[in-house]
């Protein structure tokens, strides 16, 4: 039985903050756009600093969003903040990391974090098979659930929890299974290779 984790990747739907805007699902063109801007959300860091918070939270809706100069209500700010965090923490959902089953475990705890993105589009171009286009505006939470079915039909093995595991844990009520943004975004970092 599929887990409900990748079942709910291949059902991801638009956010929608009430009165204000229309959050589409995670690519790997909107991450890039995120990248490019620096935009700290996109590691979960959410700014203390009240400006900063405002300009990271509207900066990330615009590019989540489509939509330039994005306005919307001072009562709206901490649901707009939460959607964000929530569309790009579901893009992330399905990164798992693989590995070689005979591969030392040193090995695998490190992760070379530059260009994850790009790592994570040359597996859906090359290996997958999806037109540009198409690997750029395809779900996240999609890619890296067929990026690691196809890893494991070639015989590696998750590294730390798999699927099943996060759901079993989240099923019982593990804290672990639903990490502090901050743990959350190492531990995707670390998933996709």
């Amino acid at each position: 039985m599929t887990p409900r984790l990748v079942l709910d990747a291949f059902h991801v739907t638009p956010v929608w903050v009430e009165g204000v805007v229309t959050l589409q699902p995670f690519t790997i063109q909107r991450w890039m756009k995120l990248e490019a801007a620096g935009n700290p959300l996109l590691s979960f860091d959410v700014p203390e600093d009240p400006e900063l918070r405002l300009a990271a939270v509207t900066q990330a809706a615009e590019i989540l969003s489509g939509i330039s100069g994005l306005r919307f209500p001072p009562s709206a700010f901490d649901d707009l903040t939460e959607a964000v965090l929530q569309v790009i923490g579901q893009g992330f959902s399905t990164a798992l990391r693989m590995r070689d089953p005979d591969a030392k475990a040193g090995d695998a705890d490190c992760v070379d974090l530059f260009g994850l993105s790009t790592r994570l589009l040359a597996h859906a171009v090359h290996r997958l098979r999806f037109p540009m286009d198409e690997a750029l505006d395809t779900p996240t939470c999609q890619l890296f659930a067929l990026v690691a079915t196809v890893e494991a039909l070639d015989g590696k093995v998750p590294v730390g929890r798999n699927y099943r595991s996060q759901e079993m844990s989240s099923a019982c009520g593990d804290p672990q299974s639903d990490p502090e943004p901050e743990q959350g975004r190492a531990e995707h970092d670390q998933h996709a290779e």
